[in-house]
């Protein structure tokens, strides 16, 4: 039981942990505080999984005071068993409407409370990301161990391959799509963009969600459909997957320009180099000119050059903020701000 016990635990934090941290680094030019990211993970990894438990108990009531049958778990079905009706109801649309909803939480939090630190589509990407990879590591801890205790360590293995690893962006990928919507709401002019973004987003997510979940249902009792349906489940995943990837090159490759673009005032005036607003924008410039400067003038050097490239990505995140919307007014508070500490900086480092 405890090689079982310790499957599961590590099963499930390992690759949270790593996919958490592919995420820290996709986000290259203006880091997202640690606390905020922090607290949309464990929002999805605590409080969403107990709601979600919670809400789905509440309507699966009405649907067994109807007759769709009693709950059951998957692992009880034979091969060839029919799928009970309630059981697709529950799968397929009950958990993708209450997690989806519950994992949006955050992020509509943050989009109104934090809103200067939401900046577009990466931001979009990465706090529903951490919040579906917050939710897949505690679910996916109850999968594994579930199983474990119930058909073994054979068995218990084979499912912390298939969630973890061969499905293992699945709820990232489907909270996702609701920071995209918020992030095209974000700098929208039109009234009707910024409410229909968002709701599309997480329509989306859950109609992803309950794709791959009916797929899943539908294979499980084997048989000559289960082909089809495995067909279909891999299929959108994959295209899912490719999306997401596809999203965050081109959000990358976006902020970069607009970082370059916006500190082109910088260099003229000053302030920045035209070397470090080059670097700024380019993520392997910046790792070049940091490990030459840790070779030759020590780490305390790389530091400060670390902290002037964020000062400057920052600097020019909320100009791009505050020409797109002039009513924040505290934007331009916050413009001056980061100039004087870039010039303070500057000056303290070695010629």
């Amino acid at each position: 039981m405890l090689m079982i016990f310790m499957v599961a635990l590590l099963g499930s934090a390992i690759p949270a942990a790593i996919y958490v941290s592919i995420l820290w680094w996709l986000d290259r030019y203006e880091k997202e505080p640690w606390w905020l990211m922090a607290s949309t993970f464990l929002w999805g990894a605590i409080p969403a999984i107990v709601l979600a438990c919670i809400s789905q108990l509440i309507m699966i009531v009405p649907m067994v005071m109807i007759g769709l049958g009693e709950p059951s778990s998957l692992m009880d079905l034979k091969p060839g068993e029919p799928v009970p009706a309630i059981m697709a109801w529950i799968v397929a649309v009950v958990a993708p409407l209450t997690e989806e909803t519950l994992k949006a939480f955050p992020l509509f939090f943050i989009f109104f409370v934090f809103r200067r630190e939401f900046d577009g589509l990466m931001d979009g990407l990465l706090y529903g990301a951490l919040v579906g990879f917050g939710f897949a590591m505690t679910e996916n801890f109850f999968y594994i161990f579930g199983t474990g205790t119930a058909k073994g360590l054979e068995a218990e293995l084979g499912v912390f391959f298939a969630r973890t690893i061969l499905f293992g962006m699945m709820h990232a990928l489907w909270s996702s799509m609701f920071g995209v919507g918020l992030a095209i709401a974000r700098y929208s002019r039109s009234r009707l963009w910024t409410f229909l973004a968002p709701c599309g987003g997480l329509a989306l997510g859950m109609l992803m969600h309950g794709t791959h979940n009916f797929s899943a249902i539908m294979a499980s009792p084997g048989g000559e459909a289960a082909a089809v349906w495995i067909i279909i489940m891999f299929t959108s995943y994959g295209l899912g997957c490719l999306t997401w990837i596809v999203l965050v090159v081109v959000a990358g490759r976006h902020e970069a320009k607009m970082i370059r673009k916006e500190l082109e005032e910088e260099v003229a005036t000053g302030i920045l180099t035209d070397e470090q607003a080059i670097a700024c924008g380019r993520y392997r410039s910046r790792v070049v000119i940091r490990w030459r400067a840790f070779r030759e003038k020590g780490v305390g050097e790389c530091r400060k050059l670390g902290r002037l490239y964020c000062l400057a990505a920052d600097l020019a995140f909320k100009k791009h903020q505050h020409q797109l919307q002039p009513t924040e007014k505290r934007n331009v508070e916050e413009i001056s701000r980061l100039r004087s500490e870039i010039q303070s900086l500057n000056g303290s480092l070695e010629a």
